[in-house]
């Protein structure tokens, strides 16, 4: 056997494994989504509960989440991810949220039923359309279809700046670290990044000159969440096309600034002191 006959042998058996793992990925995925299914209707039918329902869920969409990127799926991992968001906002599950887990869940039967990842486009497109849960009334909120990523550790901050966001009729999906929300932005290209200065690994200003840096989301409005003074050196790091949100008594107003700014079709130099 020649040395060529034998790299093209093993390449065929690495697809062969390959194919193999990705075929039981899709068949652990369907069993997944399955149980989500199941355990909707044990709940409607009032034979279950919803805690344990959205504890099997979410555990569910853990799973969904971990696996899909590892096998050549990341709009799946794009997916559960969001409706893990999505669960995140409630406690209960009544016909809307019912409906809008089944949504999240036909959305993913349908790539496990084609077996194949339907790309960057397609997963934009995809997450776009998905619901999301309003922390307010649908009366009190018009939809602007605008997608927001707040990317921040604190619970607390994310809450409180996601209310305001959903205040404006945004949609939002929060990460807690850049890394996850590095690789999310250039797969769906949000319409804009919020994200706090100060967080682990990757700081919110290493994270905004790498959206910057790439290709893929270098056009992506970019505001940053700090207290760090006017004139700070660390803020120096920031891309010219970035702009400062101040923690303090004046966040709401600036928030909605630069919200205004945005809306307005531009978003390129901080706000004055």
């Amino acid at each position: 056997m020649t040395i060529n006959s034998e790299i093209s042998s093993q390449d065929e058996a690495y697809d062969q494994i390959l194919a193999q793992l990705c075929d039981e990925f899709l068949s652990d995925a369907r069993e997944c989504i399955e149980e989500i299914f199941a355990e909707l209707d044990k709940c409607q039918s009032k034979e279950g509960d919803a805690e344990a329902t959205l504890l099997v869920i979410r555990r569910q969409c853990h799973n969904l989440k971990g696996m899909g990127g590892s096998f050549g799926f990341p709009t799946i991992t794009l997916i559960a991810h969001r409706l893990e968001d999505y669960l995140a906002r409630t406690h209960m599950i009544n016909a809307e949220v019912a409906r809008d887990i089944d949504a999240y869940c036909q959305r993913l039967l349908d790539i496990v039923s084609i077996g194949k990842d339907p790309g960057p486009d397609g997963a934009a497109l995809i997450i776009r359309t998905l619901p999301t849960l309003s922390y307010f009334q649908v009366e009190d909120v018009t939809a602007n279809g605008k997608e927001v990523f707040l990317v921040t550790p604190s619970k607390t901050i994310g809450a409180f700046v996601g209310r305001e966001l959903a205040a404006c009729g945004y949609k939002v999906t929060r990460f807690s670290n850049a890394w996850e929300a590095l690789q999310f932005a250039a797969s769906t290209k949000p319409d804009m990044v919020i994200s706090a200065a100060v967080m682990e690994v990757i700081d919110g200003l290493d994270f905004a000159c790498a959206l910057a840096a790439m290709k893929a989301t270098r056009d992506i409005p970019v505001a940053i969440l700090t207290s760090f003074d006017t004139g700070s050196r660390e803020l120096e790091r920031l891309p010219a096309s970035a702009v400062v949100i101040r923690h303090g008594e004046s966040f709401s107003e600036e928030l909605a600034q630069i919200l205004s700014v945005f809306e307005n079709g531009g978003l390129c130099a901080a706000l004055p002191a």
